[in-house]
């Protein structure tokens, strides 16, 4: 009989070592990209829900005023919008939505109302209106936001940015309209 030697089965080999690496980091390159897709999918999520819930701010705020006005006028270039309002008590105020260029240079649509005692034009708008959404476009013929042809029916389509980060931003648009509805007599118009 030849003696055996017995073989030693306690360690590993070099080649066995190399390959249980190389599958290791294929393993862990597939779970990282997976990570790293879910966390950009999320944060386009996020992005994404912050300017629709800015175009429904905005959507709305116009929608619920001038349902409740007598009357709209829209600024030749489209880019104003003003509509006499009558509030629940059954007085009326000028309210008015306007593309202005921020201190920053970037386009916003400002909002303005004006409840005095007598209904007035408001003013040209500028950086002193409330700011509904910042980056904002028109999206109407001729890049418009705002149109209206018998000053009682108001169409509005524009387009909100929202910046992800430096590289990337997501745009929700929106275009909508409503009716002026109100019937108040007397009430002069702004």
């Amino acid at each position: 009989m030849i003696p055996t030697h017995p073989h030693d089965e306690d360690g590993m080999t070099l080649v066995e070592l190399i390959v249980a690496v190389v599958v290791a980091g294929l393993v862990l390159a597939v779970v990282s990209i997976a990570f790293v897709n879910g966390m950009i999918a999320q944060r386009d999520g996020v992005s994404r829900d912050a300017a629709t819930g800015k175009v429904n701010v905005v959507a709305s705020s116009l929608s619920t005023s001038i349902r409740n006005a007598t009357t709209v006028r829209v600024a030749p270039d489209g880019a104003r919008a003003d509509a006499t309002y009558v509030g629940p008590d059954g007085k009326a105020e000028c309210r008015a939505w306007a593309l202005v260029k921020d201190a920053d240079g970037r386009t916003v649509l400002a909002y303005r109302a004006d409840a005095s005692s007598a209904p007035k034009p408001l003013p040209p708008a500028d950086q002193s209106w409330g700011v509904l959404a910042t980056d904002v476009t028109g999206t109407l013929t001729g890049g418009k936001l705002f149109a209206s042809t018998d000053g009682k029916n108001l169409k509005w389509g524009m387009r909100i940015r929202v910046d992800v980060d430096a590289d990337d931003h997501i745009d929700v648009a929106v275009a909508d309209g409503a009716t002026a509805q109100a019937v108040h007599g007397g009430v002069p118009t702004c």
